[in-house]
């Protein structure tokens, strides 16, 4: 299983798949929406195939969404539809950045690790 990590950050968006060495990135900043993440993201992995998507996000998170807009970033983060954007059948995991980093670290770097579904 190939995991298309994405970690919304408040200089950089940085996305890595299962299998990559090297990251990818694009510029953040406080005009950033999740529209023109999702946009940037599609653009940058449109020769990456990946199964499931997870994404670190800079905010409390709960029920697999965030629950408060991002104080660096641009607004709409809270209701924005992830799942409609990216593909229903492939966000799996939105989580709290300290925690995406871990989980998610441990899938990208052990074969056979993050196939648990969260949701």
């Amino acid at each position: 299983m190939n995991v298309l990590a994405i970690d919304v950050g408040g200089t950089h968006i940085k996305i890595l798949v299962t299998g990559q060495k090297v990251h990818r990135q694009f510029v953040s900043g406080p005009q950033l929406n999740p529209g023109v993440m999702v946009a940037g993201v599609k653009n940058l992995v449109q020769d990456w195939p990946y199964d499931v998507i997870s994404i670190g996000y800079p905010g409390p998170v709960r029920n697999n969404r965030p629950v408060a807009e991002p104080f660096n970033l641009g607004k709409g983060w809270v209701e924005f539809n992830y799942r409609a954007a990216f593909n229903s059948t492939l966000l799996k995991y939105f989580l709290p950045s300290p925690a995406h980093y871990s989980i998610v670290l441990v899938s990208l770097a052990s074969p056979g690790r993050g196939q648990a579904d969260a949701t």
